[in-house]
C-alpha cells in the first residue's frame, strides 16, 4: 500500500507539474478489456491486459468526472484488475481509462474509454408492468453483440428472461405479479465472449392481485325469450373488483361496453344480454379493471351460434355459425328436433369440423304431426382441455320450420310379400282435413278406395288376390288444414321382380 501510495504521488505531481515525456518516449498503453459493475457490491470492476513495454512499473486507473480524467488509483505491473471501493456505479454510468508508468516519468497514451451499463427500473402498477432502461455499454463498438436481460423472484436464482440486440436499451416486464420481489441485471456480451453486467435492481410489486385467469363459460341463447344467457369464472385469488363486460358482432373488430360491474368479488359472473337483433352472432369477454380504470386482462372469447333452417320438399336444411373463443375448444355439436307432438329430442351428434346437417326423416314423421311445424336448436359442448377443468355448453335459439303443402307420390311398389316395398300410399306434408284416394285398373274398375290418410294399398283387388302386375291410375283428393283443395291423378306401376 505504500509503494502504491508513493506511486500515485508521483504521478500526481508530475501531472500537476506538466512534466509529462514526450510521445517518442512513451510506453505502449495497456488494453483496457472491459468494466462491469459487481452486483452484489455495486462496485464497479476494471480488467486490462498489461502494456507490452518491458519498462512499464504501475498502472494507473482513471475515472471521468465532469469530463476530467481523475486518477483513481495506482496499482503494481502485474496487476490485471482493480476494484473500485468508491464506485457509484449503482447511481449512474461510470467511464474509465488506464495508463501505464515507467520512469522516471514516463506515461503512456490512455486507453480507449470503456463505460458501465446503468440500470433503472420504474414499476407502473396500473398496467402491471416493469419498465427497465439502460444506458448502453461504451468501449466495445461493433464487437457488442447482445444484451442478456436476467431476473429472479424473491432472492431465487437469477434466469435470462430475454436476449435484445445491441440498439435496444430498454425492455418491459409483463408477466409480473403481485407481492413478489423482482431483481434484474443487464448482461452485454462481446463477440469474443466478454460480457459487462450492469448493476442490479430490484421492486417489490406492491399493487392488488390481478387475476390469473378469466374463463369464458358460455354465451347460450334461451329458447324461449331469445334473451343471451353469459357465465364467466374468475380466478378465486383476484383482488380485483371492478370488471366490463364486452361485446362485439366482430370478433376481430372493436368491442364495446354493455354492462359495467364495479363491485363484483365472487367467483362466478353471470348475465343476461337482450340484444334488438340475434340474427348474427355476438361474441362476448370479460374485462379486469384494475384502481386506475385499467384494464389489465380479458378473459377467452364466448360466441353465440345463430342456426338457419330452410326446407325444400321431404328434407330440413340445418347450418349455423361456429361456436368460437372456448379455452378447450368445441367437442361436437348436438342436433336436436321438436313438434307438436315430440318434445325435444337428440336426434344426431355431428363432427366439430361439421357445421351443417340434413334432416331426411320427415317421411316418417309427417303423419304423427298435427301441424306443418319442425323445430331445432343446436348444442355445443366444450372439449376437455380447458385448463382450468370447466366444460362448457352454448345452444342456439330455437328455430322453426312450415312444411309447405305438399305430396309426394310413388310411381311403383312392389307386393310381392318380401317386407320390402310391399304398400303404396301418398305421403303427405300434413295431416289433411279430408282425404280420399281411387284406384282403377285400366278397363275403370275400382280396386281400392280409402278416405283415411294412414292407409296403404297392399295390392289387392278391394282387399282380396293380389292384382297383376302392370300400370294401375289413381285419383286423389284432399284438403288441408289452411282448407285448400288439392286434386291428384297419375299412375302406379305394380312390379313383380
Amino acid at each position: 500500500m505504500k509503494r502504491k501510495f508513493l506511486l500515485f504521488s508521483v504521478y500526481f505531481y508530475l501531472v500537476i507539474s506538466g512534466a509529462a515525456a514526450q510521445n517518442g518516449d512513451r510506453p505502449d498503453s495497456p488494453d483496457l478489456k472491459r468494466v462491469t459493475v459487481d452486483t452484489a457490491t455495486g462496485h464497479a470492476w476494471i480488467y486490462w491486459s498489461p502494456s507490452p513495454s518491458p519498462e512499464v512499473i504501475a498502472n494507473i486507473i482513471f475515472i471521468n468526472q465532469n469530463n476530467v480524467w481523475i486518477p483513481v488509483d495506482t496499482v503494481s505491473d502485474a496487476t490485471t484488475d482493480f476494484e473500485n471501493t468508491f464506485s457509484n456505479a449503482n447511481h449512474f454510468p461510470e467511464s474509465y481509462v488506464i495508463s501505464a508508468l515507467a520512469p522516471p516519468d514516463k506515461e503512456s497514451p490512455l486507453t480507449k474509454e470503456h463505460t458501465t451499463i446503468f440500470l433503472t427500473l420504474q414499476f407502473d402498477s396500473c398496467r402491471a408492468e416493469l419498465n427497465l432502461s439502460w444506458t448502453p455499454y461504451i468501449g466495445w463498438a461493433d464487437s457488442l453483440e447482445y444484451y442478456n436481460i436476467s431476473r429472479n423472484t424473491d432472492g431465487g436464482s437469477f434466469s435470462i428472461i430475454d436476449s435484445l440486440p445491441p440498439e435496444i436499451i430498454s425492455f418491459t416486464d409483463t408477466t409480473i405479479e403481485a407481492y413478489v420481489n423482482y431483481c434484474y441485471y443487464i448482461q452485454a456480451n462481446h463477440k469474443n465472449g466478454l460480457t459487462s453486467t450492469s448493476n442490479k435492481v430490484c421492486k417489490y410489486t406492491q399493487m392488488p392481485r390481478i387475476p390469473g385467469f378469466i374463463n369464458a363459460d358460455y354465451a347460450t341463447i334461451n329458447p324461449e325469450n331469445s334473451e343471451v344467457s353469459l357465465s364467466f369464472t374468475i380466478d378465486p385469488l383476484s383482488e380485483i373488483y371492478h370488471y366490463k363486460l364486452l361485446r362485439t358482432d366482430d370478433p376481430n373488430g372493436m368491442y364495446d361496453t354493455i354492462a359495467d360491474f364495479a363491485d363484483h368479488s365472487s367467483e362466478i359472473l353471470t348475465y343476461t344480454d337482450r340484444p334488438e337483433d340475434l340474427s348474427s352472432p355476438f361474441y362476448y369477454r370479460l374485462a379486469a379493471i384494475n384502481p386506475c380504470n385499467r384494464i389489465i386482462v380479458r378473459s377467452n372469447i364466448a360466441s353465440t351460434m345463430i342456426l338457419t333452417v330452410n326446407n325444400e320438399d321431404a328434407l330440413n336444411y340445418l347450418t349455423w355459425t361456429p361456436n368460437i373463443g372456448w379455452k378447450g375448444g368445441v367437442e361436437k355439436y348436438e342436433v336436436y328436433r321438436k313438434t307438436m307432438v315430440n318434445p325435444s329430442e337428440l336426434i344426431d351428434i355431428v363432427d366439430v369440423y361439421v357445421t351443417s346437417y340434413t334432416d331426411n326423416e320427415l317421411d316418417s314423421l309427417i303423419f304423427e304431426i298435427y301441424d306443418l311445424k319442425f323445430c331445432y336448436f343446436i348444442k355445443a359442448v366444450e372439449g376437455q382441455d380447458n385448463p382450468h377443468g370447466i366444460s362448457g355448453i352454448s345452444t342456439t335459439a330455437v328455430n322453426c320450420v312450415v312444411l309447405q303443402s305438399k305430396i309426394f307420390i310413388p310411381n311403383a311398389f312392389t307386393p310381392n310379400g318380401d317386407g320390402i316395398n310391399d304398400a303404396w300410399k301418398p305421403k303427405l306434408s300434413f295431416t289433411p282435413k279430408t282425404y280420399h284416394l281411387v284406384i282403377k285398373n285400366r278397363w275403370g274398375n275400382i280396386i281400392f278406395e280409402s278416405r283415411d290418410s294412414y292407409e296403404s294399398w297392399d295390392g289387392s283387388y278391394m282387399g282380396g288376390t293380389i292384382v297383376q302386375e302392370g300400370t294401375y291410375i289413381y285419383f286423389l283428393r284432399v284438403t288441408t288444414g289452411e282448407g285448400k283443395e288439392i286434386l291428384r291423378k297419375g299412375l302406379v306401376n305394380v312390379v313383380f321382380p
